[in-house]
């Protein structure tokens, strides 16, 4: 097999709208040359064409790329989470940023996953991120369609409970807040009805659902959410994870430690 052979079939892969291959497709292709495979795929990475992302899972660097050789991970999240055969959604950040409620794109793509945890991918510029969700939803994900396909993401409100709930990885109670004032105006009662489907813990339902109507003034959204309680099943708890203090004062519909100065001011 020539290096000019792999070039090409790289080249068809980008004309059907691809951008990744695994080892093993280019093995299945090319069932003589295994060895020289090797070889051309060094080649190729030292010329910043193909990147590798984990073990047998590359990645193809298009032209309008190759200066920061750096691939938009919506690109390819979908083909490597069927890699790894895991089921996976884009959450956080990254999905505000898909529904249009982040003011800059994040420099870690965050993707939700259910265990066991999968370490962080960090190679030639690509970031990202997996954080473990336990209770792994069954409604509430969607799909929505890239330049090379459709990847899962969450709905807006589920988008919002995860921010609500991943604060630290979110970047912090304030940023939660900001972006949340954007990805208010893309929610419905349908993706809320589907989000709420879902096991949440109870502090995050509280918190979300006083960010509703005391941020917000979502009303209609926050008492939907507030069925979801049990009195009984509610403890006072803090609105900012940031702040491990938990003095301050507490609103008694929702149990929420207003331990936050934004909290405080409502």
């Amino acid at each position: 097999m020539s290096y000019n052979y792999l070039e090409n079939y790289i080249t068809q892969l980008q004309s059907k709208g691809r951008y990744s291959f695994t080892l093993r497709e280019l093995e299945s292709a090319f069932p003589k040359e295994k060895s020289a495979l090797h070889m051309a795929l060094g080649r190729l990475t030292r010329k910043q064409r193909v990147t590798r992302i984990c073990k047998g899972f590359y990645i193809v660097i298009p032209a309008e790329y190759r200066a920061s050789g750096v691939l938009p991970p919506s690109f390819f999240i979908n083909d490597l989470m069927n890699h790894l055969n895991r089921a996976y959604y884009v959450g956080l950040i990254s999905a505000a940023a898909l529904h249009g409620a982040a003011h800059q794109q994040p420099q870690v793509f965050q993707v939700i996953i259910k265990p066991p945890q999968i370490r962080p991918i960090k190679t030639a510029g690509v970031k990202i991120s997996f954080i473990l969700k336990k209770n792994f939803p069954s409604s509430g994900i969607i799909q929505k369609k890239t330049d090379t396909g459709y990847i899962n993401i969450s709905n807006p409100v589920m988008t919002a409970l995860d921010l609500v709930q991943f604060q630290r990885q979110s970047g912090g109670f304030a940023r939660v807040l900001e972006i949340l004032q954007e990805l208010a105006e893309t929610f419905n009662h349908f993706v809320l009805e589907q989000a709420l489907q879902n096991t949440w813990p109870t502090t995050v339902l509280q918190r979300f659902g006083y960010v509703c109507e005391h941020f917000l003034n979502l009303t209609v959204y926050a008492e939907p959410v507030y069925s979801k309680l049990k009195p009984d099943k509610m403890h006072p708890t803090r609105l900012s994870l940031a702040n491990s203090s938990r003095s301050g004062i507490i609103d008694k519909k929702w149990g929420i430690i207003k331990n936050d100065e934004l909290g405080a001011a409502f």
